[in-house]
């Protein structure tokens, strides 16, 4: 039995209709105009009222859309025109007077059953979409439960509909009250992602949305929410998350290992990455000693002892010796199942480890040693997890193997640099051999030049060049005969000339050597004087080097009270005299100022 509601002016026209319908449905003649907000399955009206009641009657079958409310409308033969107009907004039938009873039943029963058919088909739509379609009242009472919600939540509609909505944790159910507060006062949500948890007890995460829905009579008495599964879109997401702070780590690492050359220090902060990056307890790395084949402790992070400092493994013993000598990924779920040497010692120091994983540290097809990782609970880990670790040990191996490379790189250029000083040094004992009265003069040049060196501000890196410039003053006089060299007597203007070559013939051996070519200022251009006299070149002032301006007084100061074959060393007051009177013609003033400071300070 239907409700109808009659609101016609015309009075015998109502009398009329209830006498027609009443045996059928429940009739109601309203005296108020109110009753179009009550509830009613089909509304009948005449021309009259329906011009009165068109906003209302517009209002009210806007209220529900989705719930077809049937308009009938009574009008004699003359208004037809005017009724027209209210066709195809709120009129669904029109019947023209005088009525006929049959007519009007079967206009009547065709109206109810395009109602009830509008709402079956909105039920069979809810009934098969792919989304959870659920109707819940005020207090959160399930009323409708689709076969979606089934699949999403696990429970059967007979399950669930006359109780509370089950999906809904403790800790969440305030949070949940106040969505649906909002949606009973007439808000729509709109993709609110929650978790939910299903009849097992699992979590799902779903995308949640809930609207108001209207009943007949447009009162909010239900909401009508709608849940999607999106648990796969969120592991997606965790995935890629995971993926992208995995990469992160990796370049974090890779910013270490190129900022740092100390193999110490590079593995500590790389096991600060791996256990953060692998949610771990601890992580040790012990490398290869070729020379015995025995694993060392080389650094750790995490632990509360010292009980793996001291490792001392061969091959093929322990977890960690059978990763290098198997060549493989070594994992052990639960420590406590097993007894060993690791497990024992472990114990003895209360570390409390449940899970081990031993990677062997491979690089260019050679072992460098072991990644070893401990954790104080059950790993489970996934291939995921392994595939990133097996990724942070290639990078340890490819680390070390590199700052290995270095090492041995920096050692052999350090005894390469030795050996070249060695030579150097070589030459210059061999030219104060040579000379007899120049014994030890060469290293007393070195110790003051580089005092004056520092003293004028030179940086430490360019001491070096100086250093070896120094040592190297006098390589030109190799090509001086001992008959010049050695001569007691005053040399001949011819002789000179050849004793002023040493330094060109310095340049020309010393210039074809790379390595020497920053030494060269000092034997090239330490026979230059400040006011232009001097050799090889006549460089004047500033044009002169200042190492070679520096070494020039140093030289000539401890010439001078050196014995020479042609004359006895002068006194110190005399050569400290001569050199204040040389400043501004044979040396920089400046110079012979710092000089002097220099010689105070000893």
């Amino acid at each position: 039995m239907a409700t109808i509601l009659l609101l016609l002016d015309n009075r015998e026209n109502a009398r009329l209709l209830a006498d027609y319908l009443g045996n059928r449905h429940e009739v109601l003649l309203p005296k108020s105009e109110d009753a179009l907000q009550g509830h009613f399955d089909l509304c009948i009206l005449d021309g009259p009222a329906l011009e009165r009641l068109w906003e209302q009657v517009k209002a009210r079958k806007r209220k529900a859309p989705a719930q077809f409310l049937p308009v009938l409308l009574v009008t004699s033969r003359k208004d037809v025109g005017m009724a027209t107009r209210f066709l195809w907004e709120v009129v669904d039938e029109l019947i023209i007077s005088p009525i006929a009873k049959v007519e009007l039943q079967a206009r009547v029963e065709n109206l109810l059953m395009a109602r009830r058919l509008s709402l079956e088909f909105l039920r069979s739509v809810a009934w098969s979409a792919p989304l959870g379609i659920m109707v819940l009242d005020q207090e959160g009472i399930v009323q409708f439960w689709n076969p979606a919600c089934k699949r999403i939540f696990g429970w059967e509609e007979k399950e669930v509909v006359g109780r509370p909505y089950p999906a809904v944790p403790p800790e969440q159910q305030e949070e949940f009250s106040s969505l649906l507060h909002r949606v009973f006062h007439g808000e729509t949500l709109l993709q609110v992602e929650v978790t939910r948890r299903r009849k097992d007890g699992s979590p799902v995460d779903i995308s949640f949305s809930a609207a108001p829905l209207h009943d007949s009579d447009g009162v909010i008495r239900h909401a009508l929410t709608m849940a999607m599964d999106i648990s796969e879109r969120k592991k997606a997401e965790a995935r890629a998350a995971r993926e992208f702070e995995r990469l992160t780590t990796l370049h974090s690492i890779d910013l270490v290992v190129a900022s740092s050359l100390d193999l110490r220090l590079t593995l500590g902060m790389f096991l600060e990455h791996v256990i953060k990056s692998l949610n771990v307890d601890a992580a040790d790395i012990l490398l290869l000693d070729e020379k015995s084949r025995m694993l060392r402790y080389a650094a750790g992070r995490g632990f509360r002892s010292d009980a793996l400092r001291y490792t001392l493994l061969p091959i093929g013993e322990g977890y960690a010796g059978r990763a290098i000598l198997e060549r493989k990924r070594v994992y052990v779920p639960d420590l406590r199942e097993v007894e060993n040497d690791l497990t024992r010692a472990l114990a003895r120091a209360h570390e409390s480890f449940v899970a081990y994983v031993g990677v062997p540290l491979i690089a260019k097809g050679k072992i460098k040693g072991v990644l070893e990782i401990f954790h104080r609970a059950p790993l489970n880990p996934d291939e995921g997890w392994f595939f990133f670790l097996d990724s942070l040990a290639t990078q340890a191996a490819i680390a070390i193997d590199n700052l290995e490379l270095f090492s041995d790189l920096q050692r052999a250029h350090s005894e390469l640099i030795q050996a070249y000083d060695a030579t150097i040094e070589g030459w210059a004992y061999a030219l104060e051999l040579r000379d007899k009265g120049t014994l030890g003069h060469t290293q007393r040049l070195v110790d003051w030049t580089l005092k004056m060196a520092r003293a004028s501000g030179i940086k430490e890196e360019e001491l070096v060049h100086i250093r070896r410039g120094v040592l190297l003053h006098d390589i030109g006089k190799i090509a001086v005969p001992d008959s010049i060299l050695l001569k007691p007597d005053k040399l001949s203007d011819e002789e000179w000339e050849i004793m002023r070559r040493h330094p060109q013939v310095a340049y020309e051996m010393l210039s074809r050597v790379r390595y020497l070519q920053p030494a060269l200022v000092i034997p090239y251009c330490h026979h230059e004087k400040w006011d232009g006299t001097g050799y090889p070149r006549g460089l004047k002032g500033e044009q002169i080097p200042l190492p070679a301006r520096l070494f020039a007084i140093v030289d000539v100061w401890d010439a001078l009270r050196s014995d020479r074959p042609y004359r006895r060393a002068w006194p110190e007051e005399k050569v400290l005299d001569y050199l204040r009177s040389q400043a501004g013609r044979h040396f920089d003033p400046d110079v012979v100022d710092l000089f002097f400071e220099v010689l105070a300070m000893g």
